[in-house]
């Protein structure tokens, strides 16, 4: 398993793979692979930043663009993350 998708099963278990099942056709299937190699692979995996101030960060970019649908996962693995 990549380092990526270590990252993604860590935080999300099989959250995204539920989620994207909603979407039609395969579009699933790639906006999974893509949000997996994109936000896991290259921004997850750098050193630059902590996890978990990562994530926090994350949160408060949803917070600020208002996708409330969004803000209860993220706020439940934020405290999984040690954010409270």
């Amino acid at each position: 398993m990549r380092k990526r998708t270590k990252i993604k099963v860590s935080l999300y278990g099989n959250y995204n793979k539920e989620l994207m099942s909603t979407l039609p056709g395969d579009m699933g299937k790639e906006v999974a692979q893509f949000f997996t190699k994109v936000y896991f692979g290259d921004f997850y995996t750098r050193k630059s930043l902590d996890p978990a101030i990562r994530k926090l960060i994350s949160y408060c970019v949803l917070v600020s663009l208002g996708v409330k649908d969004q803000l209860v996962y993220h706020y439940y693995v934020n405290l999984k993350m040690g954010n409270n």
